[in-house]
């Protein structure tokens, strides 16, 4: 769900393309598995980040013209 996706990230459910992928970045740096050898917990976030993310971003390219991030959200809540 977008919403979760929101959520790993941080962010609320207005958030923009751009918070999005200011957000990506900033926790990829910080759970990336070569940041934190062996910490399996951190490894496991990075992989949740990234598939939220990746969800987020082929969502957002997706929005007509006049939609919001709250019709993504419905949208993809049904």
């Amino acid at each position: 769900k977008a919403s979760d996706c929101l959520r790993i990230l941080g962010l609320p459910m207005t958030a923009t393309r751009r918070e999005v992928k200011r957000a990506y970045r900033r926790l990829a740096i910080r759970l990336h598995p070569d940041k934190q050898p062996g910490n399996d917990d951190a490894r496991r976030r990075f992989i949740e980040l990234s598939n939220a993310y990746h969800l987020l971003t082929v969502s957002y390219t997706h929005l007509r013209a006049h939609e919001t991030p709250e019709h993504l959200v419905c949208r993809l809540l049904l």
